[in-house]
């Protein structure tokens, strides 16, 4: 079953009895600075890594903390921009879905020092970054718990 972590997520705010003041509001947008990855499996695994754009931003990066490894890709991103990267075992693989659908292998984007991220048994700490527009990025993090056979 696969896990999702938000770097960047919404808190909803709106509950039952509703009382519209001036400072009503449906709900918070929060982003975090570090988010902790858990990988509960006994094996270390790969990662789906989804970089959304709110707004315009150039490159965009996330960061293992603890061990310095980074993926970047070096492309500019518009409003409703997509980009997927994979760093599974044997389907490593990185795709942007612009706005108007159309979908274009980002793999030539990768930034030459960039690791495909993986996924340690336990705690994750991984940051992001942009090189402009950082505060329109919205990163969410997917992964497996991956179990040794018998």
């Amino acid at each position: 079953m696969e896990t999702a972590t938000s770097i960047v997520s919404w808190d909803g705010a709106f509950e039952f009895p509703v009382e519209i003041t001036s400072d009503w509001e449906i709900g918070r947008l929060n982003k975090q600075v570090e988010v902790n990855v858990i990988n509960r499996g006994d094996v270390t695994c790969g990662c789906r890594i989804v970089f959304y754009a709110t707004a315009s931003l150039t490159n965009p990066s996330l960061k293992n903390t603890e061990t310095e490894d980074y993926i970047k890709l070096k492309v500019s991103l518009s409003k409703g921009d997509k980009l997927e990267v994979t760093t599974h075992y044997r389907n490593k693989t990185a795709y942007i879905t612009r706005a108007n659908g159309e979908k274009e292998n980002a793999i030539q984007y990768l930034d030459p020092s960039s690791t495909f991220l993986q996924l340690e048994i336990g705690d994750n700490l991984f940051s992001y970054n942009a090189d402009s527009g950082k505060s329109n990025l919205e990163i969410t993090i997917y992964h497996d718990n991956l179990y040794r056979g018998v």
